[in-house]
C-alpha cells in the first residue's frame, strides 16, 4: 500500500512539502486504516483515515469525506461538543486528513473518577448523541423492528442446540412485545452507525465523537441502544457493576444528556432494541468454537437476563 509520507504531500496547515510523519503503526479497521501523522515543518498532528481498495470501497472515502463536511458544520470548534474537522482528501490514496483531537476514550476516562464525574460524561456524551441527531434533515423513514426480528428468530432457530433457556425465553419475549411497540409513531433521523463508547473521546469538559458513518435513516434507538449495550459489558468487569443502582444511574445520566432531564421515554422500545442487539452478538458467537461462545454467554447472559426481566415487567404495567 502507497505511503502517504511523501514530499509530494502539502500539509494542509503550512502548505509546505516535507513528508509527514507517522507517530505510530497503521491501525486496521473492517473498512479502512487509521493514523496519526505530524508535519515535519509546522509540528501539527493529523489524523489519516485510509479506506482501503475494493469495489464495495471504492466510492466511500470521498463520500465519507463530505459528510464529515457536513457534520462539522453542526459542531463549532469552541462548542463542548466535538468532532474532527476534515481538512482535505487525497483521492490518489482514498485518504480523509482531518484534524487530531486530543482526548481520551470514553471508557478509560470513566476510570479513577467518582460517580458524579462518571455521570457528568456519560451525560454529555448522550447531549452530543442528541446534536448529531438534529443537524440533518431526515427524508425517509425506517423499517422498523418487524423486518428486523424474523431473520433473526430463523438464524437462531437453526442453531437450537446451543441456545439456553435465557436465550429462548429473550427470543420468545421479543416476538410478544414487536406488536405493542408502536415504532410507527417515531421519527427516524441520520444515525451514527457505530456509535460505541471507542468512538467517543473526552477532553475535559470537552466531549469528541468519532467515525460518523451518517449512511441510513432510522430510529434513534439504533444508536442509543449499541452505546448502552457495549456500555454495561465494558463496567461489568471494571466496577463490578451487576445491574444495581449504581449502573441504572449511568444509563440514566447518558439517557438524560440524550432527551432533557426526564429521561428518554420509550423505554420498552430502547430495551427491546437492546435484546435485539444483544442476541445478533450472541448469534456470531454461535458458529465460532466453544471457547468464544462460552465466553460471550459468560459476559453477555447476565444483561440478556437482566433487560428480559424489564422488558417483560414493563410490557406487564402497559397492558394491565
Amino acid at each position: 500500500m502507497p505511503s502517504l509520507a511523501k514530499p509530494e504531500y502539502t500539509c494542509p496547515r503550512c502548505g509546505g512539502g516535507e513528508p509527514l510523519i507517522p507517530l505510530s503503526k497503521w491501525l486496521d479497521r473492517r473498512n479502512s486504516r487509521v493514523v496519526q501523522v505530524k508535519c515535519t515543518r509546522c509540528e501539527q498532528y493529523f489524523f489519516l483515515k485510509q479506506v482501503l481498495d475494493s469495489p464495495e470501497t471504492s466510492s466511500l472515502g470521498l463520500s465519507e469525506y463530505h459528510t464529515l463536511q457536513e457534520v462539522h458544520r453542526c459542531f463549532p470548534i469552541d462548542d463542548a461538543y466535538r468532532v474532527s474537522r476534515p481538512l482535505d482528501y487525497i483521492e490518489k490514496h482514498r485518504t480523509i486528513v482531518m484534524t487530531y483531537e486530543k482526548g481520551e476514550p470514553l471508557l478509560h476516562a470513566l476510570r479513577n473518577v467518582n460517580d458524579e464525574r462518571r455521570r457528568e460524561i456519560l451525560k454529555n456524551a448522550g447531549g452530543w448523541l442528541a446534536r448529531l441527531h438534529h443537524c440533518r434533515r431526515v427524508t425517509s423513514s425506517d423499517a422498523g423492528a418487524k423486518s428486523r426480528l424474523s431473520p433473526l428468530l430463523e438464524s437462531l432457530e437453526t442453531e437450537s442446540d446451543y441456545l439456553d433457556k435465557t436465550i429462548q425465553n429473550a427470543m420468545r419475549l421479543l416476538a410478544e412485545v414487536l406488536p405493542q411497540l408502536h415504532e410507527e409513531t417515531d421519527k427516524s433521523v441520520w444515525i451514527h452507525g457505530d456509535f460505541t463508547p471507542d468512538n467517543v473521546l473526552v477532553n475535559r469538559g470537552t466531549t469528541i465523537g468519532l467515525d460518523i458513518a451518517w449512511v441510513s435513516q432510522a430510529n434513534p434507538v439504533l444508536d442509543l441502544a449499541p452505546f448502552l449495550n457495549h456500555l454495561s459489558i465494558a463496567l461489568q468487569p471494571v466496577f463490578g457493576l451487576g445491574g444495581g443502582e449504581r449502573h441504572y444511574q449511568l444509563e440514566e445520566a447518558f439517557l438524560k444528556g440524550y432527551s432533557g432531564k426526564w429521561g428518554f421515554h420509550r423505554k420498552n422500545l430502547l430495551i427491546w432494541y437492546r435484546l435485539y442487539f444483544l442476541l445478533c452478538y450472541r448469534r456470531t458467537s454461535i458458529k465460532a468454537g466453544f471457547v468464544r461462545r462460552s465466553i460471550t454467554k459468560v459476559r453477555f447472559n447476565p444483561l440478556i437476563f437482566r433487560l428480559s426481566s424489564e422488558l417483560a415487567l414493563l410490557t406487564k404495567y402497559s397492558t394491565e
